[in-house]
Order: structure tokens, then C-alpha cells, then sequence
């Protein structure tokens, strides 16, 4: 985790730094499987699967800005997923205490002081709460949920985005379709159908935002039997690209 404490140069303040924030990695039966372990919003107090490492940190100065490693760990002590042809850790991050924005970046390394991808790895979540960074003319988030073949259509779940942003929906059958994006405080959602060539894909959802200041927001996507999706940090099957059908006629 870079940057776990909270009351450094990269961490939104509303005062003096008074908040507190636990890392804990879960692993083993029941850590994907488990009640409500799918759940964008879970209301279980207690996560399923088994406690690993688990680290508090508030203000320290010590890891502003730097790096805090939860390892080794052996690939076998994560839950292994049919679905997913691998093992599944779980890392649960909780604000325990006060009010400032704790502002951290995960990366999943072979190396304990070096970022060294794990190849074939990769990290996924049901819901992302995130900031739409501050730009001077435009900046665009992407976001990568995964449809399998039980998906008819998706709903897509936003909170606060301040009307701050656009979104436009892309992959190999949507070409920019827009969503519905929320005010300041309140949720909205829209439905979008889903084309039988986008199964096994990742969609491609782009916030755009023209705003000066920075804006907090949370986001989730289920399918016509609320069940949420997973948004894949790297997009299964790559970035998708939309597919133009293209008519040929023949003149004899």
C-alpha cells in the first residue's frame, strides 16, 4: 500500500489530521465465496474468509508518501475461484476514526521493495468509491466492469458525482452510450441492455470531467438480478474497442 497513513502531503485534510485507518488481508475458505463477500454494499460487520496481516495507521509521517508491504504471502493461502482459474486474497479498508480523506494506491508486487507485476494477476472490486481528479481542461476515468454470459442488462449506481462529470458507456456493441451521473449527496442509476458479443468482455465506463476542483464519488454495477459485477483493474479481454458492422454490397 503507498501511502496508508492519513495527514501527509496527499491526503485531503479538513483540519487538523485526526483519522485512523485499518488495512486488513483476508484469504482462505469463504474469502469470495463467502455471505455478502460480492456485496458492493455489504452490511456483514464481519468479514468472511481468514485474517492474515492486519495494520492500523493515523498521522505517522513514516509512510507518507511511501510504501508498506503486506508479505510474502503464499499463493495457495488465497481461496482458490473456479471462475476466476486462480487464488483470491481480500484486503478491507476501514476508516475507523475521523473525518479527512485518506488518499492510498495498491500494488500486487513479486518483489518486496520494487513493483514487479504478478504475471497473470490482477485486482477486481464490487464497488469503487474514488476522486475524480481536479483538471484545467479534461480529464477521463476508466472503469471496467466484466459481463459473463447470465447478463441481460446492467444497472449502473453512482453517488455524488456533483453533476461534474459525463459518462458514455463504450465496447464492442456500445459506442459511447451515456449514463445517468448524480448531484451532490444523492444516488442515481440508469439500465443499459446487454448484446449477447459482449459476454466474457469488460465494458469501458468513461466519467469525463471538465472540473476545476477534485470530486469524491462512489460507483457500482449489477445485473438484472442485482448481483454486482466485478470492475477488473486491467480489463479482461483488453480495452474494448467498439465494432463497426460493416455492409458489403455485391453489384453483378
Amino acid at each position: 500500500m503507498w501511502d496508508p497513513g492519513c495527514g501527509g502531503r496527499n491526503d485531503d485534510l479538513k483540519g487538523s489530521a485526526n483519522t485512523t485507518t485499518s488495512f486488513s488481508l483476508y484469504g482462505g475458505a469463504g474469502t469470495l465465496s463467502g455471505p455478502q463477500a460480492r456485496a458492493p454494499r455489504p452490511t456483514n460487520p464481519n468479514p468472511t474468509g481468514r485474517l492474515l496481516k492486519s495494520q492500523t495507521f493515523d498521522s505517522e509521517p513514516q509512510y507518507d508518501g511511501k510504501w508498506y508491504t503486506f508479505g510474502p504471502l503464499n499463493p495457495m493461502e488465497g481461496e482458490l475461484v473456479d471462475d476466476f482459474k486462480g487464488h483470491v486474497f481480500k484486503l478491507i479498508v476501514r476508516g475507523l476514526t475521523g473525518n479527512d480523506g485518506n488518499l492510498y494506491r495498491y500494488f500486487f508486487s513479486t518483489s518486496p521493495t520494487a513493483n514487479v507485476a504478478v504475471e497473470g494477476g490482477n485486482a477486481f472490486t464490487y464497488e469503487y468509491c474514488f476522486r475524480l481528479p481536479a483538471t484545467a481542461s479534461k480529464t477521463t476515468v476508466h472503469l471496467y466492469p466484466f459481463v459473463n454470459d447470465k447478463v441481460v442488462s446492467i444497472k449502473q449506481s453512482n453517488f455524488d458525482a456533483d453533476n461534474a462529470a459525463s459518462l458514455n458507456v463504450f465496447s464492442v456493441a456500445k459506442n459511447g452510450q451515456p449514463g445517468t451521473v448524480s448531484g451532490d449527496g444523492e444516488w442515481t442509476s440508469s439500465v443499459l441492455p446487454i448484446a449477447a458479443k459482449e459476454y466474457g468482455l469488460s465494458l469501458d465506463f468513461r466519467l469525463t470531467s471538465t472540473k476545476p476542483a477534485p470530486n469524491d464519488m462512489v460507483f457500482y454495477v449489477t445485473d438484472q438480478y442485482e448481483t454486482a459485477l466485478p470492475f477488473f483493474a486491467i480489463p479482461l479481454g483488453g480495452p474494448p474497442r467498439y465494432q463497426y458492422d460493416i455492409k458489403v454490397k455485391v453489384h453483378r
